[in-house]
Formats: C-alpha cells, sequence, structure tokens
C-alpha cells in the first residue's frame, strides 16, 4: 500500500496580508527592472500585473534605484523585493527602506547551499533586529539540484536545517 503524503503546512494565510486584501505572493523572478534599470518604468509594472503577477524581484537595488521603482510601481498592483544583490546588507541600507511603501520583502539569497545556511540565519537575524514587520525572501534550490551546488545529498535535511532559520516563507 502506497503511503500518503503528508498535507501541505501553510501556517498563516493572513501573513500575506496587504492593503486589507489577501494575497498570496505570485513573484515574477527577474521582473521589471533590467541591467541598467532601464525597463523599471509604470507600463511595465502595468503589463506584469495584467499578466497576474503582484511582486517583483529585480536585481541590484540600490536605495535611489528602490525609489525609482516603487515611484514606477506604485498604483500597478506590484510590490518590489528589495535587496543591495550580492552585497552585504547594512543597517543604514535597512533604515530607509524599512520606511518605503510597496517593499514587500528583503531579498536574502538565492539558493544556497547547506553550508551557507549557518551564515543565512545570521543576516536574517539581521535584518529581523531592523525591521520585524516586511517579509524577508529566500529561494532554495529545488530537489534535483546537483551535489556541487546544493552541497548535499540529502534534500530532505537540506529543506528542515533551512526552516530552523525561522523565515516563515519557503520558495524552491
Amino acid at each position: 500500500m502506497q503511503e500518503k503524503s503528508p498535507e501541505p503546512m501553510i501556517s498563516d494565510l493572513d501573513e500575506y496580508k496587504r492593503s486589507g486584501e489577501k494575497k498570496y505572493p505570485i513573484v515574477g523572478f527577474w521582473g521589471v527592472g533590467g541591467e541598467k534599470f532601464e525597463t523599471a518604468t509604470r507600463k511595465n509594472y502595468a503589463e506584469m500585473a495584467a499578466a497576474g503577477f503582484n511582486i517583483s524581484l529585480t536585481k541590484n537595488f540600490s536605495v535611489e534605484k528602490m525609489k525609482t521603482a516603487l515611484e514606477a510601481a506604485q498604483g500597478t498592483g506590484i510590490e518590489l523585493i528589495a535587496g543591495p544583490w550580492n552585497a552585504e546588507y547594512t543597517e543604514e541600507w535597512i533604515r530607509q527602506v524599512k520606511e518605503m511603501d510597496g517593499v514587500y520583502a528583503y531579498y536574502l539569497k538565492d539558493e544556497p547551499p547547506m553550508d551557507g545556511l549557518d551564515a543565512l540565519k545570521k543576516n536574517y537575524e539581521f535584518i529581523r533586529s531592523i525591521d520585524k514587520d516586511k517579509h524577508v525572501y529566500v529561494n532554495l534550490f529545488p530537489i534535483d539540484a546537483q551535489y556541487k551546488f546544493i552541497k548535499t545529498y540529502d534534500y530532505e535535511a537540506y529543506v528542515e536545517k533551512y526552516l530552523q532559520i525561522g523565515v516563515p516563507m519557503l520558495s524552491y
């Protein structure tokens, strides 16, 4: 007899409540922005929203670029995931972004390897020490990731270790 799969766990859909409506995050990974930020326009954010997305993750947000992108996205139904791509978060950066409307989450890491999860936890705790309200976004490796990237053969242990960090959002 085949064993029944466990029910998916969704801790609290109210976690995704924004502006009085429940919203399940549909993220456009590498959404609007471009390498030189030339595509961060109101028209492009509106097209993204019309396609069913409500969140855009875009590469390399300085505080200035973040403000420009938020102005363009305002009124389109798109919120942004912000992060100083491939740089360290600083207290000053977080404090500035924390006050901006339209920021859905802080971008923490894309596909962290098993041996990078301890550092990820420290970064998560640092962000949370300054801003407890905004989400933090991490995108895990998929189950079929090669060992040379994920640094483990045990995917279940990888996800379990990630869950111990405490990030209430799971993406893979």
